[in-house]
């Protein structure tokens, strides 16, 4: 499960890329039109579409399953194992590196190019909103990123150097190894539940000293 949860947190953080990338391009109709339902099922299909993959590795592209007693376990020393675990790795590093790619676009678009002089108030908005949500996700992305590149640098010395005697142990130093990369997506998580309980939070300043609608009636009265 780690294993699933570390392509799908990562895959996660590639769809948020995407998305800031067309809203840079297309900001007035990406302000007009976004819907954080259609940004919730796309992350739930960008989740279940790599949950199926990891499984379809650990199974041999699902040909070990009508296996009596199987149980879908990694095993890069077993014949039937080895191509997918490199299939997964090699998914892993270039999604890594399409992710960075991405971010690299989204920083350029919307911190360093200079915005149009007839930008419209939905525009400039759309690019402060942006500005915001890289900011956010940039320190989450380069850890994320660089705790996937170590984790799958482990993987590939656990399947081809080290020793490990049985498969249920072999498993389970598998599974800690996916978990680091986890921790981002659980830090963006917390990160956004705190800035939107701080968002609901409504500041109203009150003037009793100043009575605006009295001091209205007493202009027009004057004039």
């Amino acid at each position: 499960m780690a294993i699933s949860a570390s392509l799908s947190a990562h895959h996660v953080f590639v769809l948020i890329s995407l998305e800031r990338l067309f809203s840079s391009f297309y900001p007035a109709y990406f302000e007009r039109h976004s819907s954080r339902a259609l940004a919730f099922a796309l992350a739930i299909v960008f989740g279940g579409v790599s949950w199926l993959y990891s499984i379809a590795c650990m199974t041999n592209y699902f040909s070990s399953i009508a296996e009596e007693d199987f149980v879908p376990i990694f095993n890069a020393r077993n014949e039937s194992n080895t191509q997918p675990f490199q299939d997964l790795m090699i998914v892993t590093t270039a999604s890594n590196a399409f992710s960075l790619i991405m971010l690299s676009i989204d920083l350029y678009l919307n911190f360093i190019r200079q915005p149009a002089d007839n930008s419209t108030l939905a525009v400039s908005y759309q690019r402060s909103e942006n500005r915001r949500i890289l900011l956010t996700i940039l320190p989450i992305e380069f850890s994320e990123s660089t705790t996937s590149i170590i984790t799958s640098i482990f993987q590939m010395m656990l399947g081809n150097f080290i020793n490990v005697q049985t498969p249920s142990t072999r498993q389970i130093v598998i599974e800690l190894l996916a978990l680091p990369p986890v921790y981002p997506l659980l830090l963006a998580i917390v990160i956004e539940f705190r800035v939107g309980r701080e968002r609901k939070k409504s500041v109203v300043i009150a003037h009793h000293d100043v009575d605006h609608m009295e001091n209205l009636r007493f202009w027009n009265k004057s004039t």
